[in-house]
């Protein structure tokens, strides 16, 4: 992955993109670390302005500082407090999908499911993956689905895009601020 997105880079350098920004929704860490990994390679290979635009949350999560240079934070409203983890097809991906592509929501099915109540240290055993992700999940979601709308996940979204677009506009204009991550 880190090769493939170092080439594309270098592709929109050789056709005179000065600035590319990455903006992204996945929670994945290793998804996450390799993406700015390709980043921070492609700036010292070929000197292209690549910049991750990501949340706060996402930020220290993954260990930043937020004085990283291929970096853009943003602050995003904190989730709403929950005894259980809600980070896989739970009430907030299921409102984004429901919103986005109502025909792949199977309302008969949504309407029937229960929280899958699972814990932080269910969360570790489900990182695991495989047959331990689906000892913890066996319906394969984290979260609540139910707490799912369209209107919810259009919120998101707007939310996410004016954000993002103000973190990318601020340095654009040369008034972007690192933020130190606490």
């Amino acid at each position: 992955m880190v090769n493939v997105l170092w080439d594309a880079l270098a592709s929109l350098k050789r056709w005179g993109f000065e600035n590319v920004f990455f903006v992204n929704n996945h929670g994945d860490a290793d998804h996450n670390l390799a993406v700015l990994t390709a980043i921070r390679k492609a700036r010292l290979d070929i000197d292209i302005r690549a910049y991750y635009v990501l949340d706060n949350g996402l930020a220290k999560r993954l260990g930043l500082t937020g004085k990283e240079p291929h970096i853009l934070v943003y602050k995003a409203a904190p989730p709403a407090p929950s005894k259980y983890v809600e980070v896989h097809a739970g009430g907030g991906e299921t409102s984004v999908m429901w919103y986005y592509f109502p025909e792949i929501v199977n309302l008969e099915i949504w309407k029937t499911l229960k929280s899958s109540e699972t814990t932080l240290d269910g969360l570790m055993v489900w990182r695991r993956g495989w047959e331990d992700a689906r000892k913890v999940t066996p319906q394969g979601f984290l979260g609540d689905p139910t707490t799912a709308s369209p209107e919810r996940g259009a919120k998101a979204y707007e939310d996410f895009k004016d954000l993002a677009s103000e973190a990318i506009a601020t340095l654009l204009r040369g008034e972007y601020q690192a933020v130190e991550l606490k």
